[in-house]
């Protein structure tokens, strides 16, 4: 994805000219400064996101031609807007897999974004015990409740979730912070309920 001026959109990207003009209009009805968000390949639009930057980011327009590319969007766009709260006004699509609940993605309910990178990745595990927290509530969900994992499972686990090398660490305190229990012997954990 790369940011373009609405000048470089081009009509031959949409295959339906309806879609074209819907873009067209979301710019022009854009209150703040609009940027633009596209992905084109071989002289295809695969992928676009016309923003209104505002107190608020809000989704204009989105034309996802391969459904593969929404989510890689919507990282991009919470990445690169960590600060700001997100408002889709998309009719038709469903972002609540996305953390948007009634077309709103609030900031505040969401702290664990301000550590991942744009593929959704822990890129940093910070100092500050508050937000060590919320970076361990927010591996903590990717183990399963009532399963056991041994010590070589859960490495795997936070590798698959971390950009970073350091998951020796996570794992200790994922069990110092009781989002992890072992069993005497250290060898079995389990997600602590």
């Amino acid at each position: 994805m790369k940011f373009i001026k609405a000048e470089e959109i081009q009509k031959h990207w949409f295959s339906d000219e309806k879609d074209y003009e819907e873009v067209l209009k979301a710019i022009s009805t854009c209150l703040g400064k609009h940027i633009i968000f596209a992905q084109v390949k071989e002289d295809t639009l695969k992928a676009m996101v016309v923003l209104d930057i505002t107190k608020v980011v809000v989704i204009k327009a989105l034309a996802i031609k391969d459904e593969n590319l929404l989510p890689i969007v919507i990282r991009l766009v919470k990445q690169k807007y960590k600060n700001k709260d997100l408002i889709c006004e998309v009719d038709g699509i469903d972002l609540r897999g996305f953390g948007f609940v009634e077309g709103r993605y609030v900031r505040s309910e969401h702290l664990e974004d301000s550590f991942l990178d744009e593929s959704g990745l822990v890129e940093r595990y910070p100092i500050k015990v508050s937000e060590k927290q919320i970076v361990l509530n927010y591996l903590s969900q990717f183990f399963e409740a009532g399963r056991f994992y041994s010590e070589r499972e859960v490495n795997e686990v936070l590798k698959a979730h971390i950009s970073f090398q350091d998951y020796v660490t996570l794992r200790r305190d994922l069990f110092d912070f009781n989002y992890l229990t072992r069993n005497l012997d250290g060898g079995t954990y389990e997600k602590i309920m």
